[in-house]
């Protein structure tokens, strides 16, 4: 029997050891965390590719040096700064269809992750629904598609927004109906202009 199954931390740094992990919505608070603790805490991850995209007139890779000289990294990168180096930046937009990924990266992708944590998502409350869809709703549709292809696969882990039901002021532990058909959301999303969506919006937040 493995010594490190009953105890959590090992098991844990052992699961991740040789891993390599494809991480969405690192430029945001829950994905920054998540990529410190991990490249700090299971040092023999393999790598983690995390989807960015160029803004402000800032490429990827001078996004991620931006981030990666946050207090947050202080301690990983005093204590273990060659881990800093197994985050590769891909270019990418999870409001894109098939995430914006290039076949060259989606193909490097599918032949080497072995972890998906999908953490992008939108929590701004004034997002068009458009918008709103393509963030939450297709990018989840497109990463399942893409989890599907990869060859050796051991776990999608799916983060998803507290800001859901808030109209209710107590949240059970099951899993409430939806609103309406999420494949019928996209494709309104994809082929109704903005007045329209605008309609709908109000139409959704009254039933909600």
């Amino acid at each position: 029997m493995d010594e490190n199954i009953n105890n959590p931390i090992k098991s844990i740094t052992s699961f991740y050891a040789g891993q390599s992990i494809f991480l969405t919505g690192a430029t945001g608070f829950m994905g920054k965390v998540c990529m410190e603790k991990i490249l700090r805490s299971c040092p023999d991850v393999r790598e983690v590719f995390i989807l960015m995209r160029p803004k402000k007139e800032q490429s990827i890779n001078e996004r991620l040096e931006q981030i990666l000289k946050l207090p947050l990294f202080d301690k990983l990168r005093k204590e273990q700064p060659s881990n800093l180096k197994k985050i590769i930046p891909l270019f990418g937009d999870v409001s894109k269809e098939n995430l914006g990924l290039s076949a060259a990266d989606r193909e490097m992708l599918v032949e080497r992750v072995t972890i998906i944590i999908h953490a992008a998502a939108s929590v701004r409350f004034n997002d068009s629904l458009k918008y709103a869809i393509f963030i939450n709703t297709r990018s989840t549709r497109d990463i399942c598609i893409l989890a599907q292809d990869m060859k050796n696969l051991l776990a999608l882990v799916y983060v998803s927004t507290a800001y859901a039901h808030i109209n209710n002021s107590v949240i059970e532990e099951k899993i409430y109906p939806p609103v309406a058909d999420w494949r019928k959301m996209i494709k309104a999303a994809e082929s109704l202009d903005e007045h329209i969506l605008n309609v709908f919006t109000a139409k959704f937040i009254l039933l909600s």
